[in-house]
């Protein structure tokens, strides 16, 4: 219903809180309360609300739709300033039993059950109608994009060969007699990437300590930057395994 109320020049359609929520029109400025909405020529407002729900209202049950700005019919009777709406049903010849579900955009399905059968002068209708969806789209994130290419090069800067690696090997060879090419690049990063593999490294240092070594500097000189490039090398896998896409119900 609101949707084709929305192609009439001058209605305007207000949905609170989304589609299928509280839905109200004006037509040409007015406020909600000075149009009228009728269904088959009986007045819609309800009780004490000035505005109608047409939300309420399914479409598959209705035939037409009139819609009268300025000008209103004797027959709706009221003050509408803004002008008066009104909802034309389905009139049965027979009677008939339809259904039908299917999905509908952005997670979401709908589900209509209708009887209608002629009755007397009139006519009988029973309608039951779902229309549900999880308002989840996808949308360029492109601020994850921005922040992906900083951290990428701040992560290629301290993983280049004369970055970590070569502050590693001098580090090593100050502690140790392992040299002052004991990793390769290859193994470098591999411990960036495994943080278990550093223990090894740790047990190989002990093992073939100079007077210089102690636990105070090997967590100052090596542990400590490992640990700095590995949570790096964390923060861009997790950029990356989000993707350049966010769902819209992400917070």
């Amino acid at each position: 219903m609101p949707e084709l109320l929305k192609q009439v020049p001058g209605v305007h359609v207000r949905e609170v809180n989304g589609k299928g929520q509280y839905t109200t029109v004006s037509v040409r400025g007015s406020t909600t309360a000075q149009v009228g909405v009728f269904v088959d020529g009986v007045l819609f407002n309800l009780g004490g609300d000035a505005a109608a729900d047409i939300s309420t209202i399914p479409v598959q049950n209705v035939e037409r739709i009139e819609v009268y700005r300025g000008y209103i019919p004797a027959r709706f009777g009221g003050t509408f300033m803004g002008g008066v709406i009104n909802i034309v049903t389905k009139r049965p010849t027979k009677a008939n039993v339809s259904a039908s579900v299917g999905k509908s955009s952005y997670g979401g399905w709908k589900g209509n059950l209708q009887v209608d059968a002629p009755l007397g002068d009139g006519s009988l209708m029973f309608g039951l109608n779902h229309d549900q969806s999880e308002g989840d789209f996808k949308y360029t994130n492109s601020y994850n994009a921005a922040e992906l290419s900083a951290q990428q090069a701040n992560l290629n800067t301290i993983l280049s060969p004369t970055g970590l690696l070569r502050s590693l090997n001098l580090n090593i060879n100050k502690l140790t007699t392992l040299g002052s090419s004991y990793l390769t690049y290859d193994q470098a990063i591999a411990i960036v990437k495994d943080p278990s593999l550093l223990e090894t490294l740790h047990t190989t240092m002990q093992n073939n300590a100079n007077s210089k070594y102690n636990e105070s500097r090997y967590a100052d000189f090596i542990a400590t930057p490992v640990a700095k490039a590995s949570t790096q090398q964390q923060t861009v896998d997790e950029l990356k395994s989000s993707d350049r896409w966010r769902k819209s119900n992400d917070l």
